[in-house]
């Protein structure tokens, strides 16, 4: 998915356009950047890169698989400043990543007859928001119910963690699987990216902890594990 980024160069008079996205290909984590203008989907974008004052609009990355939001943004705002006198305003400055699920929906991570359907994440001037699908039937029927969950947490792994977790929990309440008494209690990621990641929701005095292997997602796994304990929440009510 491409990610926006707005910034400007209010004191170089002209700016090498060739350069700049070459510069911002080398990142790691990005996959592919395109200036305002440049959208082959014919989405029309204000082309500023274009103008007499050399300024940079709009700005599209698309992440590569399983990058890291955040890392990449630092990475990106330290280019353009420290490479090209380029100025962030964090406050405009967006970046979007959606996926679906790496593994099969069955199995662990398949609450009474819900699937992990989607995972929309977005993060910008110190916030990351986390948007949660979940979704009943085939995964190829279009008509298929569905249900959404969004928390908010902190630009740190902890924070984008959590973050997912809730929205999980949130989706899940949607469609009345649990209570709203239900929360997160503690999200513990996987120490690498091939172990186990738990995730404990509490329910009164009860704790009940959910468990998924990491599939070279961490996010994902996080709202598998959530997924799974609202599955052996179910069970016990």
């Amino acid at each position: 998915m491409a990610d926006p980024y707005r910034v400007t160069a209010p004191t170089r008079p002209r700016l090498d356009r060739g350069a700049l996205l070459a510069a911002l290909q080398g990142v790691p984590g990005v996959a592919s950047a395109r200036l305002g203008g440049d959208e082959p989907d014919g989405t029309e974008f204000p082309d500023s890169a274009a103008s007499v004052a050399g300024l940079v609009g709009l700005l599209r990355l698309d992440l590569a698989p399983g990058a890291d939001e955040v890392v990449v943004a630092t990475a990106v705002g330290r280019l353009l400043r420290d490479r090209f006198g380029l100025g962030v305003d964090t406050h405009r400055l967006a970046v979007l990543e959606e996926t679906e699920p790496a593994v099969p929906a069955g199995g662990a991570g398949a609450s009474r007859g819900l699937r992990f359907a989607r995972l929309h994440l977005r993060s910008g001037a110190g916030r990351v928001t986390a948007a949660v699908t979940l979704a009943t039937g085939a995964e190829d029927d279009p008509a298929a119910p569905v249900w959404s969950g969004r928390a908010e947490g902190t630009v740190t792994a902890a924070g984008l963690y959590r973050a997912c977790a809730e929205a999980c929990l949130g989706a899940a309440v949607a469609a009345g699987r649990v209570g709203r008494d239900v929360a997160v209690a503690a999200v513990d990621p996987a120490p690498g990216h091939d172990g186990v990641t738990r995730v404990t929701l509490a329910a009164g005095q009860a704790r009940v902890v959910g468990e998924a292997v990491v599939r070279g997602d961490e996010r994902q796994a996080v709202v598998r594990a959530a997924l799974h304990a609202i599955e052996r929440l179910g069970a016990t009510a």
